[in-house]
């Protein structure tokens, strides 16, 4: 699907992003600001909230208060572009919901962490899925894998409250086709975003781009839970930088097992999640609420991908539990 850039807003394409969670509402906002007619697929407090007062944003450009329309799944329309962005372990619910929104030309971009169900796909069938991201092989079926459009996103932003989310560092993004396939639609969507102020590039392998992000994942989120520390704690504290080294050393050799070529060593690894501040990851932020942790896709799929290998990565899997123990105890506390 070529996409309709033009100089004339009238003749821009409409846009939907479902989940306004911190990386939904950084995307919706920065969107609208540039004129983009965009729409938020919401529920409760927060389609109460972004109706009433629209987004607000804070960013490194400043402090913006941005109109756009909140509407419920069932009442969507067919869109040109729709980006997806719940929790990666919401993906499958929220991906039926929103059929609607998705007619034949509608471009797909699961922005999610973690190992994509898309992962083993190239635009066509194909058997092998990833479990522990889709058990039920239903994303496939809901999202054809010709409409999707992968990417990696390194926003690190917080919803502070429903509809009002804070971001500090530079607003990056990767996009790629997941199939032999011209580039011209990641590259019309690049260029959309990046006039937005996302800075956003096309990756032709984004699969090594999609790699990096779960390696940065994995050896900080599931950590951040166990500890409460936050992205500058973790790599800068000589314990708990000596865990993350470690689970680094295990995962590598997964990455290039499945066909990854990781082009930072891991000293630069390492050295990123260090410069991202005093930031909390988002799996922190979700146990803070009480909310599931996305340890399927960041490390649960990678254990998976280990295994089908024969490669062990015992200090992932302790770590893992522990993230998963915090949590349920957490989620319980909650809830009573």
């Amino acid at each position: 699907m070529p996409l309709p850039i033009s100089s004339s807003p009238d003749a821009w394409p409409t846009i939907c992003v479902a989940g306004a969670g911190a990386i939904g509402l950084t995307l919706a906002a920065r969107l609208a600001l540039s004129g983009h007619r965009v729409s938020v697929v919401a529920r409760g407090e927060s389609l109460s909230a972004i109706n009433r007062d629209g987004i607000h944003l804070i960013d490194l450009d400043g402090d913006h208060r941005v109109k756009v329309q909140a509407v419920r799944a069932a009442d969507l329309s067919a869109q040109d572009i729709f980006f997806l962005c719940p929790k990666s372990q919401d993906l499958p619910e929220l991906a039926s919901s929103i059929q609607a929104g998705i007619d034949a030309d509608t471009l797909l971009i699961p922005v999610v962490n973690g190992i994509p169900w898309w992962y083993f796909e190239d635009g066509g069938d194909c058997d092998r899925v990833v479990r522990a991201v889709d058990p039920g092989d239903r994303l496939r079926k809901l999202l054809p894998s010709r409409q999707v459009l992968g990417s990696v996103t390194m926003v690190t932003a917080e919803r502070k409250a429903p509809g009002f989310v804070e971001t500090f560092n530079p607003l990056r993004f990767a996009l790629g086709e997941i199939g032999d396939r011209s580039p011209d639609r990641a590259t019309g969507l690049a260029e959309l975003m990046s006039r937005a102020g996302i800075e956003t590039r096309v990756e032709s392998r984004i699969r090594d781009a999609v790699w990096t992000k779960v390696l940065l994942n994995l050896i900080s989120n599931p950590l951040s839970v166990s500890t409460g520390a936050t992205l500058r704690q973790i790599f800068k504290t000589p314990q708990l930088a000596e865990i993350s080294r470690c689970m680094l050393s295990e995962a590598l050799p997964v990455a290039k097992a499945c066909g990854a070529r990781i082009a930072k060593e891991p000293a630069d690894l390492l050295a990123i999640g260090g410069s991202m501040g005093d930031v909390k990851t988002s799996m922190l932020q979700d146990y803070e609420r009480g909310a599931a942790l996305e340890l399927g896709s960041i490390c649960e799929a990678v254990m998976e991908l280990a295994h089908g290998h024969g490669i062990e990565m015992p200090t992932t899997r302790i770590i893992t539990n522990l993230a998963r123990y915090c949590g349920s105890v957490r989620a319980h506390a909650q809830a009573a």
